[in-house]
């Protein structure tokens, strides 16, 4: 489950990011709040590192991490929604909002049009930071660490370790029905060809999903049913491995 917050928590960043660059937290009037929630996820990520690194099972960290799974499924439900909101208005409005109207200030110009939703969004913004507070005051009681310039070094070197090793795989460490599953489904996509030409399935998600596990799988059972009758699939795999599925 840390796993799965962690890349949704890096996720979370990418989208404030690219909202600060397009200028979407300034039209929704909350770049401060904006600004707040991009620093919590920093600590969140790293709290969540350390919770991953030291194998918490304790219940009471069990309660924690489903109350920031709320949190963040909320928080990535309102940026995108936010998000999808502003970018219909610069588009309603056939051109930057600068174009149409020269020398109007395009946060005070969105939120006088959109006063209603632009509260609305605000508001909880604010809420969702507040509700990290907490979460972050709660990570106090567990003694986690968020030395974040360590975790991102741990990270990078991870990452790198993990492209570098790319032949090995390990089929016991996967667990779970629904990998096995989208296994045996892409498998008979791939073998089933009543034309006898190639095929090529993307494979797409947030990082730490598991894209690459599932790719190796894949691999590793098409290449047993003896399916595997050229260099095409060996070397989609080693694109893969090399970060071709990130």
């Amino acid at each position: 489950m840390a796993a799965v917050l962690e890349a949704l928590a890096l996720y979370m960043k990418k989208m404030i990011t690219d909202m600060a660059e397009e200028e979407v937290h300034m039209l929704l009037g909350v770049p401060d709040e904006m600004d707040k929630l991009g620093r919590n996820l920093d600590n969140i990520q790293a709290f969540l590192a350390d919770a991953e690194r030291r194998r918490i099972t304790d219940r009471l960290v069990q309660g924690w991490v489903n109350m920031l799974k709320g949190v963040m499924y909320d928080a990535t439900d309102i940026l995108e929604l936010g998000k999808l909101k502003a970018e219909e208005r610069q588009e309603s409005m056939g051109g930057t909002l600068v174009e149409k109207m020269p020398g109007c200030f395009q946060p005070l110009f969105f939120c006088l049009r959109n006063p209603v939703f632009t509260h609305k969004i605000g508001s909880k913004i604010k809420e969702l930071n507040q509700r990290l507070d907490e979460i972050h005051k709660e990570a106090a009681k567990f003694n986690f660490t968020a030395n974040l310039s360590s975790y991102t070094k741990q990270r990078t070197e991870a990452e790198y370790s993990s492209r570098e090793m790319t032949s090995e795989f390990i089929p016991s460490a996967i667990v779970g029905e629904n990998i096995e599953m989208d296994t045996k489904l892409l498998v008979q996509e791939l073998v089933t060809d009543e034309n006898h030409g190639k095929k090529v399935v993307s494979i797409v998600g947030m990082g730490g999903m598991g894209k690459t596990t599932l790719a190796q799988n894949i691999f590793k059972r098409h290449n047993h049913k003896g399916a595997l009758q050229n260099e095409d699939m060996a070397e989609h795999h080693s694109t893969i491995q090399r970060g071709g599925a990130a």
